[in-house]
């Protein structure tokens, strides 16, 4: 019996898992650090296109925006271009299949406080650096 209920638990949990990555639609944020005057501010999860694209669009504090890939790691050949994301108007990124990426936006923050913003992706698995 003690056998049959962990093995219920394990598929329960391991349905759980595949079902968080297998989501069409992801929310990234991304913590803009108080005085940042960077060109990009990076994600802390990773984002891996499931095809030989993305689709992103503008999420939470976010109006109009550049958005750019990094890879991350050593799995990236190729460098990318930023491009404009708004408000319900979807970009669409080529990018190498199965290869890790870090996402940035080009947002400043002169104040004195962090601020959190977020982007949708689709077409993608994400795991956290």
């Amino acid at each position: 019996m003690k056998k049959l209920i962990a093995v219920i638990l394990f598929l329960v949990c391991t349905f759980g898992l595949v079902s968080c990555s297998s989501g069409e639609k992801h929310t990234v944020e991304i913590v803009i650090p108080a005085g940042s005057t960077r060109a990009f501010v990076y994600s802390d999860e990773e984002i891996s296109p499931r095809k030989d694209y993305i689709i992103v669009s503008a999420g939470a504090g976010i109006a109009s925006t550049q958005v750019v890939l990094a890879p991350a790691g050593t799995d990236g050949q190729n460098t990318y271009e930023p491009v404009t994301v708004k408000q319900r108007e979807a970009a669409r990124i080529s990018a190498e299949k199965g290869a890790w990426f870090k996402i940035g936006v080009g947002i400043l923050n002169p104040s004195d406080r962090d601020i959190t913003v977020s982007v949708e992706v689709e077409n993608v698995d994400i795991r956290i650096e």
